[in-house]
């Protein structure tokens, strides 16, 4: 139903990507993940329902990773290749 629409209204948007999402993520180290994994994907993640208050600041963040522009914070620390989250995908393995 959606695709349909969008095909018709929307012309250039290109076929839907699957994804799934969570309400409740959460990173051992607490942080966000926020980060640019590739030439065209740029993810978001670790909100856990508190993300709401950082909405506006969250916002301007993703589209400085979007266009290349200067970030109004440092990202280092929401990377989604820090150590924390290496550390878990590798107890994830075990």
């Amino acid at each position: 139903l959606m695709d349909g629409w969008v095909a018709e209204h929307l012309p250039d948007v290109e076929d839907r990507v699957e994804s799934f999402t969570s309400p409740y993520t959460m990173t051992e180290d607490s942080y966000f993940v926020m980060d640019k994994v590739s030439d065209k994907v740029v993810v978001f993640s670790g909100g856990s329902g508190r993300a709401f208050k950082f909405g506006p600041l969250i916002g301007d963040c993703m589209a400085s990773l979007i266009t290349g522009e200067d970030s109004p914070v440092e990202l280092e620390r929401f990377s989604a290749s820090r150590k924390t989250l290496r550390v878990e995908a590798e107890a994830m393995k075990e």
